[in-house]
This record gives structure tokens, C-alpha cells and sequence, in this order.
């Protein structure tokens, strides 16, 4: 059988009761969305047998606050705050990103579940802990006063 098709066994047997099934598409990917409206990204390469976790936290706006990268970089060493995830910028959709990757000959259908359940309370730490950074980054910024009158507009 192939990782696709044991991947979308799996996904039907986690499928809600309603009939609305989750399943790999052509591509090999299966967007998922959690309670809180969070798209996560399934996604199977039949290539080199891995499957892939992706969800979007927060857009990149221009260049990244220096310590929003050493909050992500820090969490990243050895995983330990991240559960073994891998939080990333997306160059192509200018988003941080949180990333998971597994070998399809080690899960089964119960191990798919509680890796998705795991990621995605994982995703919601880290899009809050981010947005909290990013609050509080705004509130202590410095308000710039314009100094010459010239450059005011009179009302």
C-alpha cells in the first residue's frame, strides 16, 4: 500500500461521525482546521516517506524584531519547547511558521492522532506566546513627535 493511501486510512478512521471525511487531495495534502479557525497543513510525500505538519502563526511585517528571532531560535534548541516542533519563517507566504515531520513507518493510526492533537497545542502556545510578544513589542514602542513645523498639517 501506498503512504498516501495508508496516510488517507488513517484520516478517515479520525473523520468526524458526521461524514465529513479528511483525506489526502492529488497533491498528497489534507488541510485540517481546529477549533479555533487554525489551518493546519497535512501533507504526504510519497518520495521519501515523511509526512509533514505545517500551520501559519503570525505574518512577518518587513524585517523580523530581533527578539521575536531569539524567542523562536531559543525555543528551537534541542525542540525542548516546542514538543519536537520546528518554528520557521515561510518565505513564500511571509508567515512564522510552525513545522512537524514524522516517518510514515512509524505511525499508525493512533500515533497520526495524538501527533496532531500534540501539534496542534503546540500551534496554540506558540500563537499566543507570539501575539503576546508582538503586544507588547507595539505598546513599548517608541512615539516619534514631529519636531518641525513644517511637517505639520494644520487643521
Amino acid at each position: 500500500m501506498s503512504h498516501h493511501a495508508t496516510i488517507n486510512h488513517w484520516l478517515r478512521e479520525l473523520s468526524p461521525a458526521d461524514g465529513g471525511g479528511f483525506a489526502l487531495d492529488e497533491d498528497g495534502v489534507c488541510l485540517l482546521v481546529d477549533t479555533e479557525g487554525a489551518v493546519i497543513r497535512i501533507e504526504a510525500s510519497e518520495g521519501n516517506g515523511r509526512l509533514y505538519l505545517v500551520s501559519h502563526l503570525a505574518p512577518v511585517h518587513g524585517a523580523v524584531d530581533a527578539s521575536l528571532m531569539k524567542m523562536l531560535l531559543t525555543a528551537n534548541f534541542l525542540g525542548l519547547e516546542t514538543n519536537g516542533t520546528v518554528l520557521a519563517i515561510d518565505e513564500r507566504s511571509a508567515q512564522i511558521a510552525l513545522c512537524y515531520s514524522a516517518d510514515v513507518s512509524h505511525l499508525d493510526a493512533q500515533t497520526l492522532k495524538t501527533t496532531i492533537e500534540r501539534f496542534t497545542d503546540v500551534r496554540t502556545t506558540w500563537s499566543e506566546r507570539i501575539s503576546r510578544h508582538v503586544a507588547s513589542a507595539v505598546s513599548s514602542a517608541p512615539v516619534h513627535h514631529i519636531e518641525h513645523e513644517a511637517m505639520m498639517i494644520r487643521l
